[in-house]
């Protein structure tokens, strides 16, 4: 496998990943939630039309509205900044608000602070969070990682590194995380911690 490390300033056209998303994909509403948190906290939630309903955390909802909203809040979050950084950034706030939910606390609390194990359990994180995608963690060693994601439309290459990349800081341990991009929605992600 051919790995490289993320181009932040590298350009990224949200709407090829919203045209080629399933119009039958959906959400949860805890990731809709998480973005309006982020929104509210800067004092910016106001500015982002998409961000005005009250999400449950556990609904369905369209994955294209969370992709367009996450792209309005990074318009406003972080205006001077590229969308594919800003995305990222959003990503890093996933796993502390997965652990504010019982299902977070259930699936992630039993491994602790063991990054070997929750990638291992990334798979069923994944499987709660949408109704379309899947992960897979392949060759775990007690440093590194490879997170396999298929037909995961949320901006793998930003959103989801971002993701793996904020679990590690979440732990408080040294990082790097490159990728290999199969294909626009399939990407395996490597992760080496210490």
């Amino acid at each position: 496998m051919t790995f490289h490390a993320p181009d932040w300033n590298a350009p990224l056209d949200p709407q090829v990943y919203m045209d080629k998303a399933s119009p039958l994909a959906t959400a949860k509403g805890m990731f809709f939630s998480m973005v309006q948190r982020e929104l509210k906290k800067a004092g910016k939630l106001s500015q982002v039309a998409t961000a005005e309903p009250t999400y449950r955390a556990f609904k369905d909802y369209p994955y294209i509205d969370l992709l367009k909203l996450e792209v309005d809040a990074c318009a406003a979050l972080f205006p001077k900044t590229p969308l594919r950084e800003g995305l990222r950034r959003l990503g890093h706030c996933v796993f502390p608000m997965f652990l504010e939910h019982m299902i977070g606390r259930v699936l992630f609390g039993v491994v602790g602070r063991d990054p070997q194990q929750l990638l291992r359990l990334a798979a069923k994180g994944y499987a709660v969070a949408a109704s379309h995608g899947s992960a897979t963690a392949l060759e775990v060693n007690g440093t590194s990682g490879v997170l396999r994601l298929e037909n995961v439309c949320n901006f793998p290459t930003a959103f989801h590194v971002g993701v793996v990349e904020g679990t590690l800081k979440h732990l408080d341990l040294r990082r790097e995380v490159e990728y290999q991009e199969h294909a626009l929605f399939d990407v395996d992600i490597r992760a080496s911690w210490r």
